[in-house]
């Protein structure tokens, strides 16, 4: 080493140390803090998942899903903050580019449910002359059950509309709207499964004449090409008729293949 060199080193070493210091210091600083997030990351992975059902918690709730027919409800109200909860499940059902086609017009309590199915009534008393004796007899067979049962024991029933032109949105196959809102209709049935309320979708077929009516778009509010989809009904059963509703299902493998190589 030289002899200038030393001189140099030796009048500036103050200058090294504290420039050493900092380097040290800010080295260190942002390896605890990459350290800190990575930590952070790990635990919020795992806090994630630990409110994330288990499989098996998911499976049962799926399995204990049951269609429940109001004339088994006791006529106990379901509380707001339930259906809250029911329809903000029902938002997150899967949509093809976010169109979110799913619209529900929500009817409490016994008179909206009442005026509801009036409504559908005198749709079918105006036309009584132009529709066929089978249409109307099975048209009357489904409501005079439906009045009698619904605005008594239903605590809510949500009508089902599909929107067709979502503002902004992306116009697609129609099928595929439909399974979205299908998709959302089966969160809310989950949903209220898991709040103990039960649940029962109605898909109009016995009125669908008047479903698909332009007086029923007109009264609800609905555009061209709107499809209202039927209803579900909400309501409260008694411990010990719910635990006589039973259900099952075909082994699923009667219900796929696997397939490795070519159909």
């Amino acid at each position: 080493m030289s002899e200038a060199l030393i001189k140099f080193l030796a009048s500036n070493w103050t200058t090294f140390l504290i420039l050493g210091l900092v380097i040290y210091q800010r080295f260190f600083k942002e390896q605890e803090e990459e350290d800190g997030v990575e930590e952070s990351t790990e635990s919020d992975k795992e806090e994630e998942k630990s409110r994330l059902p288990s499989p098996e918690q998911a499976l049962q709730l799926i399995k204990d899903r049951r269609t429940i027919l109001p004339k088994d409800y006791n006529g106990s109200p379901v509380t707001q903050e339930d259906m809250d909860k029911i329809f903000e499940a029902a938002n997150w059902a899967p949509t093809h580019l976010k169109n979110q086609p799913w619209r529900y017009i929500v009817l409490e309590g016994h008179d909206a449910i009442k005026n509801y199915l009036e409504f559908v009534q005198s749709w079918y008393t105006e036309r009584s002359d132009q529709l066929s004796e089978q249409t109307l007899e099975s048209y009357r067979l489904k409501f005079t059950g439906a009045m009698a049962d619904w605005p008594n024991k239903s605590s809510h029933v949500a009508l089902i509309i599909m929107k067709r032109n979502t503002p902004g949105g992306n116009f697609l196959p129609e099928w595929e709207e439909m399974c979205a809102v299908a998709a959302s209709v089966q969160n809310i049935h989950l949903m209220a499964t898991a709040l103990g309320v039960s649940g029962f979708w109605s898909s109009h077929t016995w009125c669908k004449d008047c479903r698909d009516s332009e007086e029923m778009r007109k009264h609800l509010g609905m555009e061209e090409g709107d499809r209202l989809l039927g209803a579900f009904t909400f309501g409260h059963v008694d411990e010990d008729k719910l635990k006589s509703i039973r259900s099952s299902r075909v082994p699923v493998s009667e219900r796929m293949r696997i397939v490795k190589d070519k159909i």
